[in-house]
Parts: structure tokens; sequence; C-alpha cells
């Protein structure tokens, strides 16, 4: 279950808060509802949850709790702990993170360079990936998103988390030499590796001088590289 954000409705009486939820389709999620005097915290609670949905911020979600009722506090950490730990490479601060774009490449480097090279320069975020379409023919599945992850100092270089089933036999990052050219750097690993019939994934976020978001970020690129075939277009399965 992927969360967009909290919210609220309101009656007369009553504030309900619910999960905006998106999976095949968007939908709503009961959380708890606050009744009389309580509805006085609406804003602070929604905007806690939300906090602690894009940041993890567990002392604000905590702060708001704890000046109401037990069974709200219970329903509230019930919810987060069936919803799982949040992805944090959906998120930012401001809030989650949107497709803008979706595009197909053919195995085109120079269209598809100058496209990288755009969206890393105006500081969208990108996921590219390789597939083999039915006709045998390799192609490039690239996402342009609202914007770049944020990945702490301490924190593995990448906004797109590993398969499940696989593990990176390399993952290139801009900080090694690019000759000027990170998104044509990035590209010519990814090429090179799906040439030799790999599955390639690139993908760029604000790399962090330190933990805090507040301190100076770099826009990089990373590039995974599976030990496994190009996948079939999801498009043709």
């Amino acid at each position: 279950m992927y969360i967009e954000r909290f919210v609220a409705h309101h009656t007369p009486t009553k504030a309900r808060i619910f999960a905006l939820t998106i999976d095949s389709n968007r939908g709503l999620q009961a959380v708890t509802t606050l009744s009389g005097a309580q509805t006085q915290l609406t804003e602070d609670l929604v905007d806690a949850l939300n906090l602690r949905l894009f940041e993890g911020r567990e002392d604000d979600m905590n702060g708001v709790l704890e000046r109401l009722p037990e069974p709200v506090q219970t329903a509230a950490r019930r919810f987060f702990h069936d919803a799982g730990k949040p992805d944090p490479h959906r998120y930012t601060d401001m809030g989650p993170i949107s497709v803008v774009r979706h595009l197909y490449f053919t195995d085109n480097p120079e269209e598809l360079v100058e496209f990288l090279d755009a969206a890393y320069m105006m500081g969208f975020g990108v996921r590219v990936s390789n597939e083999v379409q039915s006709d045998g023919d390799i192609g490039w599945s690239f996402e342009m998103r609202s914007e770049e992850v944020f990945v702490p100092a301490s924190a593995e270089p990448r906004s797109w988390p590993l398969p499940e089933d696989m593990q990176a036999i390399r993952t290139w990052t801009s900080r090694e030499p690019t000759g000027g050219h990170p998104a044509r750097a990035a590209f010519a690993i990814a090429h090179e590796a799906s040439q030799h019939g790999r599955y390639v994934r690139i993908h760029t976020f604000a790399h962090g001088s330190s933990d805090d978001p507040e301190d100076t970020l770099t826009s990089e690129f990373a590039v995974d590289v599976f030990d496994a075939p190009i996948p079939p277009s999801e498009e043709e399965e």
C-alpha cells in the first residue's frame, strides 16, 4: 500500500482522519476519529502524520498524540504499524513525488542522453531501465519524476530500491570521473552493460553532504548493473 498523504474530513461534531492511498486506484483508508474538543487538534495531527510519512519524524507525531485520548493514539500507531515502513524514495519534505512524464526510447543513445541531461539540469528525478520488446529490439523506459530524492551522506547512494529478488553486481555513481558530462557518462555505463545482455537501471538523487537536508546537496546519477537478463517490456507481457 502506497500512502500519498493524510487528510481530514470535518463534520459539525467530528473530524475523521484518512490516509489517501494509491495502488491501482486512489482510495481512502480510515485512520482514526476526533470528536468534541479533540477536533481543535485536527490540523496539528494531520500535519504530524504527514511529517511522519514524509520525513520519518516520530517526535512530532508523538507530541500531538500525547494530547489525545488513548484510543486515538492506539489507532494512529496501529495504522503505521500495519501499513509498514514508508518508502523514503517516494517522498520529499514537501510531500509525495509524482511521475511527470513517461517516455519510451529505442536504443538511440543521443536522444536518450539529451532527455537525461535536460531532466538533470532542471532538477527532475529520473528512473530509466532497459527492456526487450516482443520483436527482440532493446528499448529504454524513461520516467521523469517531479523531484529528486534526498539521500543523506550516511545512506547508500541510490533513490531506486533494489528489486527484492536480485542484487546489483555494480553500482556506478557520478562521483566517479564523468569528463564533465554526468548524463552521458551514466548512459555510457548503462548502454555497455545493456549490449552485453544485462538488466540495467539509471536514476538520479540529491546527495547530501551530511544527513541534514538543509546542508549542501549535489545532484548525482547512479547506474545499477544486474547479473540478470534484460526483462521483457511490461506493456507487452
